[in-house]
């Protein structure tokens, strides 16, 4: 059995006029787009590690909730896809997790922390 867990943290922070800024603990500097570090995560960090068989679980968490997606990473004849309950298979789960983030974006609170949380898993 193979476990990983990253998990990004950051401080949400909103200016005067509305933008969003996001302090990342690994950085001094507020960053404007959390969205580009979870993607290069995903894509550095994560899916050179996936295996078929694999589950990878991405978890968005606020002080309203979880938001979670959890998909298998499975064989088929196109070459490894994840399998989502209610959605189609695909080969990137990126969009999926691009999606959920730009729902639940409009819950951002002026210093309210997020935790994004990957998690996989080979058994």
């Amino acid at each position: 059995m193979f476990e990983t867990v990253i998990a990004i943290t950051a401080i949400i922070n909103k200016t005067e006029d509305g933008q969003i800024t996001f302090q990342v603990y690994e950085r001094e500097m507020p960053q404007p787009d959390l969205l580009s570090l979870l993607a290069l995560t995903y894509y550095q960090d994560i899916y050179g590690l996936l295996q078929e068989e694999d589950v990878l679980t991405v978890t968005f968490r606020l002080s309203q909730g979880d938001y979670t997606i959890t998909a298998n990473f499975l064989p088929s004849d196109e070459g490894p896809v994840f399998e989502e309950q209610g959605y189609a298979p695909t080969l990137d789960l990126f969009p999926r997790i691009k999606e959920v983030y730009l729902n639940i974006e409009n819950l951002f609170r002026t210093s309210e922390k997020i935790l994004v949380i990957f998690h996989l898993k080979r058994i």
